[in-house]
Protein backbone atom coordinates (compact mmCIF):
# COMPACT_ATOMS: atom_id res chain seq x y z
CA UNK A 1 0.00 0.00 0.00
CA UNK A 2 3.05 2.40 0.46
CA UNK A 3 4.04 1.66 -3.21
CA UNK A 4 2.51 5.07 -3.95
CA UNK A 5 5.13 7.15 -1.98
CA UNK A 6 7.87 6.47 -4.15
CA UNK A 7 5.70 7.08 -7.05
CA UNK A 8 4.71 10.40 -5.63
CA UNK A 9 8.44 11.58 -4.66
CA UNK A 10 9.25 11.07 -8.33
CA UNK A 11 6.98 12.42 -9.05
CA UNK A 12 7.18 16.18 -7.16
CA UNK A 13 11.21 15.72 -7.86
CA UNK A 14 10.29 15.31 -11.80
CA UNK A 15 7.98 18.46 -11.46
CA UNK A 16 10.33 20.72 -9.77
CA UNK A 17 12.97 19.50 -12.84
CA UNK A 18 10.68 20.94 -15.01
CA UNK A 19 9.97 24.19 -13.10
CA UNK A 20 13.45 25.32 -12.66
CA UNK A 21 14.08 24.44 -16.51
CA UNK A 22 11.13 26.68 -17.69
CA UNK A 23 12.19 29.34 -15.08
CA UNK A 24 15.63 29.22 -16.39
CA UNK A 25 14.73 29.22 -19.82
CA UNK A 26 12.95 32.11 -19.18
CA UNK A 27 15.45 34.18 -17.40
CA UNK A 28 17.81 33.48 -20.66
CA UNK A 29 15.69 34.69 -22.99
CA UNK A 30 14.97 37.76 -20.79
CA UNK A 31 18.36 38.26 -20.26
CA UNK A 32 18.86 38.17 -24.33
CA UNK A 33 16.76 40.82 -24.84
CA UNK A 34 18.34 43.46 -26.54
CA UNK A 35 17.55 47.29 -25.19
CA UNK A 36 17.22 49.51 -27.54
CA UNK A 37 20.46 52.12 -26.86
CA UNK A 38 19.33 55.87 -26.09
CA UNK A 39 19.89 58.78 -28.49
CA UNK A 40 21.96 61.62 -27.86
CA UNK A 41 21.03 64.70 -27.00
CA UNK A 42 21.85 65.60 -30.91
CA UNK A 43 19.30 63.04 -32.06
CA UNK A 44 16.73 63.54 -28.84
CA UNK A 45 15.29 67.28 -30.03
CA UNK A 46 13.89 65.52 -26.47
CA UNK A 47 13.45 66.88 -27.95
CA UNK A 48 14.11 67.38 -31.58
CA UNK A 49 17.64 66.93 -32.99
CA UNK A 50 20.84 63.38 -34.33
CA UNK A 51 24.62 65.26 -34.13
CA UNK A 52 28.09 64.20 -32.96
CA UNK A 53 28.46 65.35 -29.22
CA UNK A 54 30.84 65.11 -26.66
CA UNK A 55 30.04 63.18 -23.67
CA UNK A 56 27.28 64.57 -21.73
CA UNK A 57 26.67 65.16 -18.31
CA UNK A 58 24.07 63.39 -16.06
CA UNK A 59 22.81 66.87 -14.89
CA UNK A 60 19.72 68.18 -15.69
CA UNK A 61 19.48 71.61 -17.89
CA UNK A 62 16.69 73.84 -17.30
CA UNK A 63 16.46 76.84 -19.57
CA UNK A 64 14.89 80.34 -18.13
CA UNK A 65 12.48 81.79 -20.98
CA UNK A 66 10.09 84.23 -21.39
CA UNK A 67 6.19 83.66 -20.44
CA UNK A 68 3.70 86.21 -21.51
CA UNK A 69 -0.02 85.49 -22.16
CA UNK A 70 -0.12 82.48 -24.54
CA UNK A 71 -1.29 83.33 -27.80
CA UNK A 72 -1.96 81.84 -31.22
CA UNK A 73 -0.67 84.07 -33.54
CA UNK A 74 2.58 83.61 -35.01
CA UNK A 75 4.01 87.15 -35.00
CA UNK A 76 3.44 87.39 -30.87
CA UNK A 77 6.66 87.71 -28.84
CA UNK A 78 5.94 87.47 -25.20
CA UNK A 79 7.73 89.64 -22.25
CA UNK A 80 7.07 87.66 -18.90
CA UNK A 81 9.45 84.96 -17.43
CA UNK A 82 9.52 81.16 -16.60
CA UNK A 83 11.18 78.06 -17.01
CA UNK A 84 10.71 75.19 -19.79
CA UNK A 85 9.66 71.91 -18.98
CA UNK A 86 8.48 70.63 -21.48
CA UNK A 87 10.78 68.33 -23.80
CA UNK A 88 9.43 67.18 -26.97
CA UNK A 89 10.31 63.10 -28.09
CA UNK A 90 13.29 62.46 -30.38
CA UNK A 91 13.86 63.88 -33.28
CA UNK A 92 14.18 61.25 -36.39
CA UNK A 93 14.65 62.57 -39.75
CA UNK A 94 13.98 59.60 -41.91
CA UNK A 95 13.17 60.79 -45.55
CA UNK A 96 9.68 58.60 -46.49
CA UNK A 97 5.87 59.63 -47.28
CA UNK A 98 4.24 61.67 -45.02
CA UNK A 99 0.51 61.12 -44.70
CA UNK A 100 -1.36 64.18 -46.29
CA UNK A 101 1.04 66.30 -45.63
CA UNK A 102 0.94 70.13 -47.34
CA UNK A 103 2.40 70.04 -50.57
CA UNK A 104 6.53 69.05 -49.79
CA UNK A 105 9.03 70.34 -52.01
CA UNK A 106 11.59 68.49 -53.79
CA UNK A 107 14.62 68.77 -51.56
CA UNK A 108 17.08 70.92 -53.18
CA UNK A 109 21.30 69.80 -53.14
CA UNK A 110 22.89 71.35 -50.43
CA UNK A 111 25.89 72.92 -51.91
CA UNK A 112 28.80 74.33 -49.53
CA UNK A 113 28.80 78.22 -48.45
CA UNK A 114 30.82 80.62 -47.41
CA UNK A 115 29.59 83.29 -44.60
CA UNK A 116 29.30 85.94 -46.81
CA UNK A 117 32.10 89.50 -46.61
CA UNK A 118 31.38 92.04 -44.46
CA UNK A 119 29.14 90.00 -41.65
CA UNK A 120 30.96 89.60 -38.58
CA UNK A 121 30.89 86.24 -37.45
CA UNK A 122 28.78 86.19 -33.76
CA UNK A 123 30.45 86.17 -30.62
CA UNK A 124 27.17 84.53 -28.94
CA UNK A 125 23.99 82.75 -29.49
CA UNK A 126 21.25 84.07 -31.58
CA UNK A 127 19.00 86.09 -30.30
CA UNK A 128 15.72 86.71 -32.13
CA UNK A 129 14.51 84.86 -35.70
CA UNK A 130 12.14 86.48 -38.15
CA UNK A 131 10.63 84.75 -41.22
CA UNK A 132 8.11 86.96 -42.80
CA UNK A 133 6.74 84.63 -45.64
CA UNK A 134 4.69 82.87 -42.02
CA UNK A 135 4.46 85.65 -39.93
CA UNK A 136 7.47 84.45 -37.63
CA UNK A 137 8.70 87.20 -34.98
CA UNK A 138 10.46 85.67 -32.10
CA UNK A 139 12.83 85.44 -29.43
CA UNK A 140 15.16 82.71 -29.22
CA UNK A 141 17.34 81.35 -26.48
CA UNK A 142 19.88 78.97 -25.65
CA UNK A 143 18.37 74.85 -24.92
CA UNK A 144 19.79 72.11 -23.52
CA UNK A 145 19.28 69.04 -22.45
CA UNK A 146 18.31 66.74 -19.88
CA UNK A 147 19.29 62.73 -19.12
CA UNK A 148 16.94 60.69 -17.86
CA UNK A 149 16.18 56.78 -17.16
CA UNK A 150 13.49 54.81 -18.28
CA UNK A 151 11.60 52.08 -16.42
CA UNK A 152 14.29 49.38 -17.24
CA UNK A 153 16.93 51.53 -16.08
CA UNK A 154 18.12 52.99 -19.63
CA UNK A 155 19.52 56.57 -19.95
CA UNK A 156 18.63 58.74 -22.51
CA UNK A 157 18.71 62.19 -23.85
CA UNK A 158 15.97 64.69 -24.05
CA UNK A 159 16.21 68.04 -25.08
CA UNK A 160 14.33 70.52 -23.04
CA UNK A 161 12.53 72.95 -25.57
CA UNK A 162 11.49 76.06 -24.05
CA UNK A 163 7.66 78.15 -23.75
CA UNK A 164 7.27 81.38 -26.24
CA UNK A 165 10.53 81.06 -28.11
CA UNK A 166 12.70 79.48 -30.62
CA UNK A 167 15.72 77.04 -28.72
CA UNK A 168 19.18 77.36 -30.01
CA UNK A 169 20.95 73.63 -29.70
CA UNK A 170 23.76 74.74 -27.40
CA UNK A 171 25.83 72.22 -29.36
CA UNK A 172 25.27 73.55 -32.70
CA UNK A 173 26.89 76.56 -34.30
CA UNK A 174 26.69 80.27 -34.19
CA UNK A 175 25.58 82.37 -36.42
CA UNK A 176 28.51 83.47 -39.36
CA UNK A 177 30.07 80.68 -38.09
CA UNK A 178 31.05 77.60 -40.11
CA UNK A 179 28.65 74.77 -39.50
CA UNK A 180 25.08 73.79 -38.54
CA UNK A 181 22.54 76.59 -36.92
CA UNK A 182 20.11 74.58 -34.95
CA UNK A 183 16.96 75.85 -34.02
CA UNK A 184 13.79 74.12 -32.38
CA UNK A 185 10.68 75.40 -31.23
CA UNK A 186 6.85 74.18 -30.21
CA UNK A 187 4.35 74.19 -33.36
CA UNK A 188 0.95 73.50 -30.87
CA UNK A 189 1.67 74.40 -27.22
CA UNK A 190 3.12 77.08 -25.38
CA UNK A 191 3.26 80.02 -27.94
CA UNK A 192 3.27 77.53 -31.07
CA UNK A 193 6.58 79.66 -31.98
CA UNK A 194 7.03 76.80 -34.80
CA UNK A 195 3.43 76.83 -35.87
CA UNK A 196 3.70 77.47 -39.81
CA UNK A 197 7.32 76.61 -40.08
CA UNK A 198 5.89 73.74 -41.99
CA UNK A 199 4.85 76.19 -44.91
CA UNK A 200 8.00 78.18 -45.58
CA UNK A 201 9.39 76.79 -48.97
CA UNK A 202 12.80 76.98 -50.80
CA UNK A 203 13.20 80.84 -51.63
CA UNK A 204 12.01 82.19 -48.32
CA UNK A 205 14.13 84.58 -46.50
CA UNK A 206 14.56 83.78 -42.57
CA UNK A 207 16.84 86.21 -40.91
CA UNK A 208 18.66 85.36 -37.08
CA UNK A 209 19.59 87.95 -34.89
CA UNK A 210 22.31 88.73 -32.48
CA UNK A 211 21.77 91.56 -30.22
CA UNK A 212 21.35 94.31 -33.74
CA UNK A 213 23.43 92.41 -36.04
CA UNK A 214 21.43 90.55 -38.96
CA UNK A 215 22.23 87.12 -40.52
CA UNK A 216 20.19 86.45 -43.50
CA UNK A 217 19.52 83.02 -44.78
CA UNK A 218 17.00 81.72 -48.37
CA UNK A 219 15.25 78.18 -47.45
CA UNK A 220 16.85 75.60 -49.47
CA UNK A 221 15.02 72.67 -48.41
CA UNK A 222 12.10 71.72 -46.55
CA UNK A 223 10.95 68.75 -45.34
CA UNK A 224 8.36 66.06 -43.62
CA UNK A 225 9.50 62.77 -41.67
CA UNK A 226 8.24 60.52 -39.95
CA UNK A 227 9.39 60.12 -35.89
CA UNK A 228 6.95 58.31 -34.23
CA UNK A 229 7.92 54.53 -33.70
CA UNK A 230 10.78 54.94 -36.06
CA UNK A 231 13.94 52.42 -35.10
CA UNK A 232 16.70 53.71 -33.39
CA UNK A 233 19.15 53.11 -36.14
CA UNK A 234 17.05 54.70 -38.89
CA UNK A 235 16.79 57.71 -36.22
CA UNK A 236 20.64 57.59 -35.89
CA UNK A 237 21.25 57.09 -39.89
CA UNK A 238 19.50 60.56 -40.75
CA UNK A 239 20.50 62.30 -37.92
CA UNK A 240 22.45 64.67 -40.48
CA UNK A 241 19.78 66.77 -40.48
CA UNK A 242 21.15 68.75 -37.58
CA UNK A 243 24.54 67.18 -37.47
CA UNK A 244 27.30 69.30 -37.78
CA UNK A 245 28.63 70.40 -41.38
CA UNK A 246 31.51 71.98 -42.92
CA UNK A 247 29.45 75.00 -44.72
CA UNK A 248 27.45 77.50 -43.13
CA UNK A 249 23.77 77.22 -42.38
CA UNK A 250 20.55 77.24 -40.21
CA UNK A 251 18.08 74.29 -39.54
CA UNK A 252 15.13 74.80 -38.10
CA UNK A 253 12.72 71.72 -36.73
CA UNK A 254 9.55 71.11 -35.18
CA UNK A 255 6.72 68.22 -34.45
CA UNK A 256 4.10 67.86 -36.95
CA UNK A 257 0.95 67.65 -37.59
CA UNK A 258 -1.02 69.45 -35.07
CA UNK A 259 -3.19 67.39 -33.43
CA UNK A 260 -0.87 63.75 -33.24
CA UNK A 261 3.28 65.19 -33.57
CA UNK A 262 4.29 62.32 -35.35
CA UNK A 263 6.42 63.37 -37.44
CA UNK A 264 9.15 66.37 -37.87
CA UNK A 265 9.16 69.46 -40.14
CA UNK A 266 13.05 70.16 -40.99
CA UNK A 267 13.78 73.61 -42.76
CA UNK A 268 17.30 74.44 -44.26
CA UNK A 269 18.60 77.66 -45.10
CA UNK A 270 22.18 78.95 -46.53
CA UNK A 271 23.65 82.21 -46.03
CA UNK A 272 22.26 84.59 -48.93
CA UNK A 273 25.59 85.82 -50.96
CA UNK A 274 25.94 89.53 -51.02
CA UNK A 275 24.73 90.09 -54.23
CA UNK A 276 21.08 88.79 -52.73
CA UNK A 277 18.21 91.79 -52.15
CA UNK A 278 17.32 92.16 -48.97
CA UNK A 279 14.26 92.80 -47.20
CA UNK A 280 14.34 93.84 -44.15
CA UNK A 281 11.57 93.39 -41.35
CA UNK A 282 13.00 94.29 -38.06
Amino acid sequence: MRDWIPRLTNALITLGVVLIVVGLTMWWRETREVAVPALPPEIAVGGDAPSVLPAFEEDQVTVTVASPTPTRRPTSTPQASATATHAVEAVAYVATTAPSPPATPTPLPLSPTATPPGVPPAAGPPTRIVAPAIGLDARVVPMGWQTLRDAKGNVYSEWVVPSYAAGWHLNSSLPGHPGNVVLSGHHNIEGEVFRYTVNLNPGDQITLYVGDQPYEYTVVERVILPEKGQPYAVRLKNAQYIAQTTDNRLTLVTCWPYTTNTHRVVVVAHPVEPSQPIAHNN
